[in-house]
């Protein structure tokens, strides 16, 4: 069955060693499962179903999770050496042709409402740049949709600011947009712990209200 959103791909990086967590965040428990699989679900729920998790470290512990939840991964053997735009590079040689768009998120964002990932889709269908963000609070954050033509740029770029120093070339060419969303979490990554008490606390509010 076609779902309205097949022809996107969605690209998970879950490959590092957690240093500054001091425990492996994609596993830590989350609900009834662990952050990495909350964050493939809220895709999941928005119907995304086309997803790609680059793994790295702990890669035998993660994987078995990521074949129960139907999604595709990509290996960074190099986790220890390399940065966050290595795995991405990876894991867009795992995009198949054809895809209309592919949103980045980072293995740590799990909260993210599946309302807001539809509505930053819709707006990139709407709107002729490159690249669209969404925005909150005058913050940008993630998932931002990029097309199939940046993936090029982003597998030949030389600089040392990662995909930051991707965005800033398509920013001088304004091609660059950004849709203003109130879902704060799609800033909230979860690198300390406290972030990850932060995150339970938000995890068990949205419980309450039942907006997961």
């Amino acid at each position: 069955m076609r779902t309205k959103y097949q022809d996107y791909t969605v690209l998970i990086v879950a490959a590092g060693c957690s240093r500054r967590m001091k425990k492996f965040k994609p596993l830590l428990p989350l609900g009834e499962g662990c952050i990495l699989q909350s964050t493939i679900e809220s895709f999941q729920r928005a119907g995304l179903k086309n997803i790609i998790v680059v793994v790295g470290y702990k890669r035998h512990e993660v994987i078995p999770l990521l074949k129960t939840l139907g999604v595709r991964y990509a290996i960074n053997r190099d986790y220890d050496e390399t940065d966050m735009l290595e795995s991405i590079r990876l894991g867009l040689k795992e995009v198949k042709a054809g895809t209309s768009g592919i949103l980045f998120c980072p293995g740590d964002v799990p909260l993210i409402l599946p309302e807001t990932i539809k509505s930053v889709i819709e707006a990139y269908e709407k709107q002729e740049a490159k690249i669209l963000i969404p925005v909150c609070c005058g913050k940008q954050g993630h998932p931002p949709v990029f097309s199939p033509e940046v993936i090029g740029e982003i597998l030949s770029y030389k600089g040392d600011e990662g995909l930051r120093g991707v965005i800033g070339e398509y920013e001088k060419r304004h091609e660059v947009s950004c849709l203003e969303v109130e879902d704060e979490e799609v800033l909230q990554d979860t690198d300390l712990p406290e972030d990850y008490e932060r995150l339970l606390r938000a995890y068990e509010q949205r419980r309450k209200g039942e907006i997961l």
